[in-house]
């Protein structure tokens, strides 16, 4: 993860639930990324229709992803990423990034 003047490394979780690219409210602080507040918070819904704990995802930040698929070729693309707490996770491609792009996904090794 990359903007013009930092980098940073993260673990990305594959979630077919999830829309949208969330990254963990404690790795944006940890890395001290620019955000800003969205216009239109975002409710956050868990997997059983409930509302989530961690409440509305009221900022985002933009920046550049850089994954490496298994093949070795990079990919670089410019994405939105909303800010909530994952937990353990770093950030999570959700089911918007997974339609658009298609991935090919080796379980057995965990690679995309």
């Amino acid at each position: 993860v990359s903007n013009r003047s930092q980098y940073a490394g993260a673990k990305a979780t594959i979630d077919s639930a999830c829309e949208g690219v969330i990254v963990n409210e404690t790795w944006v602080k940890r890395h001290r990324f620019p955000t800003y507040t969205l216009n239109n918070p975002i409710r956050v819904r868990n997997v059983d229709d409930t509302i989530n704990k961690a409440g509305l995802i009221r900022s985002a930040l933009d920046v550049n992803l850089t994954i490496r698929d298994i093949t070795g070729r990079t990919h670089i693309e410019r994405v939105q990423m909303f800010i909530s707490n994952l937990g353990k996770d770093d950030l999570i491609l959700g089911t918007d990034w997974l339609k658009y792009h298609d991935p090919s996904i080796e379980w057995r090794r965990r690679e995309v």
